[in-house]
C-alpha cells in the first residue's frame, strides 16, 4: 500500500501541466513526523510525511497588506506507536488533503521566514487509542524559513499538525504531532 501511495504522489506531482502564470508555484515535500503528547493525545507516533502542493498569492487571505500564498497540498503519512502503557504498538497510513495560508513576516533580520496557517481533512486505515475515528479534521500551524538546496527555491519549516474528529466519535483526544519538513518549489 504504501509503494503505491507515493508512487500516486509523484505522478500526480509531475502531471501537473507547468502554468503561464509566474506566480503559481508547484510544490514537493518530504520530512519526518513524530507526536506531541499534548492536549489528551498519548499515542507517541513516528513516521514519515510525503507531500506534493500547488500554490499562489491569494488577496482574499490578506492580514493588512500581507497577501499570502494559498498552498493546496495532498499527503500521505505512514507511522507506526511503539505503544503506551495499555495501548498496543500499530501501523497506520494516513492520507490527507489541506489549505495553507503561508504569510511571509520578517523575524529576523535578513532571514526569509514565513508562518503557515491551515485546514484539511485527513483519512487514516485504522482506528487507534488517540483517533476513534477514520475521518478527521486537521488544523495545522507552521513556522519556516526559505533555502536555497541543490540550486532550488526550497524551504525548512516544523509544522503543529492536529488531527482529530471534533468531538463526533468517541472521547477524540486526538493526535497532535510535529512535522519536520524539506521542501522544493518550482
Amino acid at each position: 500500500m504504501i509503494p503505491v501511495a507515493w508512487s500516486a504522489i509523484v505522478a500526480v506531482a509531475l502531471s501537473v501541466p507547468p502554468e503561464d502564470e509566474p506566480t503559481v508555484h508547484r510544490y514537493l515535500s518530504v520530512g519526518y513526523l513524530f507526536s506531541a503528547r499534548t492536549l489528551g493525545s498519548e499515542d507517541p507516533r513516528l513516521g514519515y510525511v510525503a507531500m506534493v502542493g500547488w500554490g499562489r498569492p491569494e488577496r482574499r487571505f490578506r492580514i493588512k497588506k500581507n497577501v499570502p500564498e494559498a498552498i493546496l497540498s495532498a499527503y500521505v503519512a505512514p507511522s507506526r506507536s511503539r505503544g503506551y502503557v495499555d495501548i498496543d504498538p500499530d501501523s497506520s497510513l494516513s492520507l490527507g488533503a489541506s489549505l495553507i495560508a503561508r504569510y511571509r513576516v520578517p523575524l529576523w533580520r535578513g532571514a526569509p521566514t514565513f508562518l503557515d496557517v491551515g485546514w484539511g481533512v485527513e483519512y487514516t486505515n485504522r482506528i487507534t487509542s488517540d483517533q476513534p475515528s477514520q475521518w478527521n479534521s486537521t488544523p495545522i500551524l507552521g513556522l519556516g524559513f526559505d533555502v536555497r538546496l541543490f540550486g532550488r527555491e526550497s524551504f525548512v519549516t516544523a509544522r503543529w499538525h492536529h488531527a482529530s474528529n471534533a468531538g463526533t466519535v468517541g472521547n477524540n483526544p486526538g493526535w497532535n504531532q510535529i512535522w519536520l519538513l524539506v521542501g522544493f518549489r518550482w
